[in-house]
């Protein structure tokens, strides 16, 4: 058998393996807040959707919801609405393969194909039915034309990179700062090369031309996001660095040491024997974390926004067999490098498979289901959390009465009116509430004058009685 057919031939059994990976437990976690906005946005039309979207009340493009649209004909099942992402968690696997192949060799292919098919990080956003597996498939893909793009430098290979870049924009705002970053690359790469940079520039015309339906929305968002002091999720500074570590590396420190020695070995392989290639994966790499860095003092961010540099990280890792092909071979030399990183990212896909990994609206709904009385009131905080727990929950079936809010004098008079009637006042909030109030007043509020009845996976019920 030749060898690239040899490599095909791996890819698709680790192809399998991963789709086995993504597929298992798919509707094991209970929806969490996040994917039961998915569920609300894919039902709403395009045209209500962009309303909402230019009356900055949700801050993702449309297309991933688009998307979802196909599976409402079959059922509105946690397995259903996660079906999408893990199938596009599943093909980026030999997309890598082919983004190793063109930066280095097969055999960083193979290395980054095997490492995304065991990737934690990888899995649990193909089970999550929000944008990133998606989002990672298009970048990948991306990237992968650019790279031929550097190589060749004609039209037809830079309009798809152009197009490409648009469909990933289209599913996810943040892309755009990874495509600003690759595209003054190849500027200045195409400018010393003394090549025409005509084809470039009709990329970037043919990305604009594409987006432009988006250009103000970003702008407006991101005024409102820095600026309105709204609720902003996710972390900032050196708190966002250690966050990623543990997301996209491993949360134990036993993974971490392993990857991180990995990787320190396939810096310097690189630097040796692919400068080129060094300079290029720093130059993205670094641009784009201290950018995100940067823009987390203002706008704080989710480690899940930096999902499209994990190509570039896996094939740093992928680079340290270099070394070891010269002491023995090739194969030898990456099956080492595989054995050892397989071992440091299954220990926290195993974790990952044991627990549950979102807040168990699921058990919350039951709980209540099981102990509230026909007239009781339950009060979710903040309010939108009523997203998760009325897709489990429906209050019709017992006489419950539920609102939701985060407003602290409003709280004070919903539990006053309820016991004035000799109900039972339900408390249900989740780690969210920090976000949504800061001050944590109404929490503190709560647990003064209420008992705590149960804690399903970071979200808390406490009751208020006379």
């Amino acid at each position: 058998m030749e060898l690239n057919k040899k490599f095909w031939l791996i890819i698709i059994i680790f192809t399998g393996i991963g789709a086995l990976l993504r597929f298992y437990h798919l509707d094991y976690n209970s929806i969490w807040l996040d994917e039961a906005a998915t569920i609300t946005f894919t039902k709403l039309s395009l045209s209500d959707y962009w309303n909402l979207l230019n009356t900055l009340g949700e801050v993702h493009p449309p297309l991933f919801y688009l998307f979802e649209k196909l599976i409402l004909p079959f059922g509105e099942t946690e397995f259903l609405f996660r079906l999408i992402p893990a199938i596009f968690g599943t093909i980026t696997i030999p997309v890598f393969y082919l983004i190793g192949k063109e930066l280095v060799d097969e055999y960083v292919g193979i290395t980054m194909a095997v490492l995304l098919t065991f990737s934690t990080f990888g899995v649990r956003y193909s089970q999550d039915a929000r944008m990133y597996s998606m989002l990672l498939f298009f970048t990948s893909m991306s990237l992968l034309i650019y790279l031929k793009g550097l190589k060749r430098n004609n039209f037809y290979v830079w309009s798809l990179y152009g197009a490409t870049s648009a469909v990933a924009i289209w599913t996810q705002f943040y892309s755009i700062l990874f495509f600003c970053i690759l595209n003054i690359y190849a500027i200045i790469f195409i400018k010393r090369e003394r090549n025409t940079i005509i084809p470039l520039f009709t990329c970037f015309l043919l990305t604009a031309v594409i987006c432009l339906p988006l250009l103000i929305t970003v702008k407006n968002l991101f005024i409102l996001r820095i600026g309105s002091g709204i609720p902003a999720y996710g972390f900032t500074g050196i708190n966002l660095i250690t966050k990623s570590i543990s997301q996209i590396i491993a949360p134990n420190a036993e993974s971490i040491i392993l990857v991180v020695i990995i990787l320190i070995i396939g810096i310097i392989s690189l630097y040796i024997e692919k400068f080129r290639i060094f300079i290029f994966i720093t130059i993205c790499s670094f641009s784009m974390i201290i950018a995100t860095l940067i823009l987390s003092l203002i706008m704080p961010i989710e480690p899940r926004y930096l999902i499209p540099l994990l190509p570039l990280l896996f094939a740093v890792m992928g680079a340290s067999y270099l070394p070891l092909r010269k002491r023995w071979n090739a194969i030898t030399g990456s099956l080492v490098v595989i054995i050892i990183l397989v071992i440091a990212f299954s220990v926290p896909l195993l974790a990952y498979y044991s627990s549950s990994v979102n807040p168990d609206w699921r058990n919350t709904a039951k709980i209540i289901d099981n102990i509230s009385q026909p007239g009781d009131t339950v009060i979710i905080l903040p309010d939108y959390n009523r997203l998760p727990f009325d897709y489990y929950y429906n209050n019709s079936t017992n006489g419950l009465i539920e609102y939701g809010s985060t407003n602290l004098s409003e709280v004070i008079k919903l539990r006053l009116i309820a016991l004035t009637s000799n109900h039972s006042v339900y408390f249900i909030f989740s780690d969210d509430l920090h976000a949504a109030d800061p001050s944590d007043n109404i929490h503190n509020w709560i647990i003064n004058r209420s008992t705590l009845i149960g804690t399903q996976n970071f979200v808390y019920i406490w009751k208020s009685s006379n």
